[in-house]
């Protein structure tokens, strides 16, 4: 996988999140105009946005 690229998943997904956890991704949320529950995006180690967005550990 490209370590500038993004990917988004369900929050629900636990496997998807800790498949892109394990391997570095930042967990940060999209709040989504009218839905619930919001999705969640990943950014990559070397993504351009990870130094602007706070991203929870």
């Amino acid at each position: 996988m490209d370590d500038r690229a993004w990917a988004v998943t369900d929050p629900q997904d636990t496997a998807a999140l800790d498949f892109f956890r394990c391997r570095g991704r930042g967990q940060t949320v999209y709040p989504q105009p009218g839905a619930h529950p919001a999705q969640i995006v990943l950014l990559a180690p070397r993504h351009p946005a990870r130094s602007e967005i706070p991203v929870p550990p």
